[in-house]
């Protein structure tokens, strides 16, 4: 819901990814995204967090977007993990994904902000 209101408003400056009560040790995530050459307009996006070893997926999570760009975001309550898959989706006026990128091997430490760069790529056909 949270998520939901800070995509609507573009408000928000920080996700909460976990919960601080959840018992599993956390970390925190900056995820900073590119959109490379001649991007697809896009008016909404999304990150995903999935887990190799065990630890619950996280979202997806609303990320600001201003101007067709997606804002760098810090999720502060991010499990601690080894093995995080980080997904990031853009979509257009229409709902359709136009545009993804992701890491596919990104730590987070008990007490410590991991830095993660997102390069978006995007899918011609889709572009208006």
């Amino acid at each position: 819901m949270l998520g939901m209101s800070c995509a609507l408003l573009g408000a928000c400056g920080e996700e909460s990814a976990g919960d601080e009560d959840s018992g599993w040790r956390l970390g925190a995530m900056k995820l900073q995204i590119s959109m490379g050459e001649d991007p697809c307009p896009v008016v909404t996006a999304t990150v995903t967090l999935l887990s190799g070893d065990g630890r619950p997926t996280m979202g997806p999570l609303s990320l600001n977007v201003r101007d067709g760009v997606i804002e760098g975001v810090t999720l502060p309550y991010v499990y601690e993990s080894s093995a995080w898959w980080v997904q990031v989706h853009a979509y257009d006026s229409n709902g359709n994904n136009v545009c993804s990128g992701d890491d596919p091997g990104t730590g987070v430490h008990e007490g410590r902000t991991t830095s993660v760069y997102i390069k978006m790529h995007c899918a011609f056909p889709n572009c208006p």
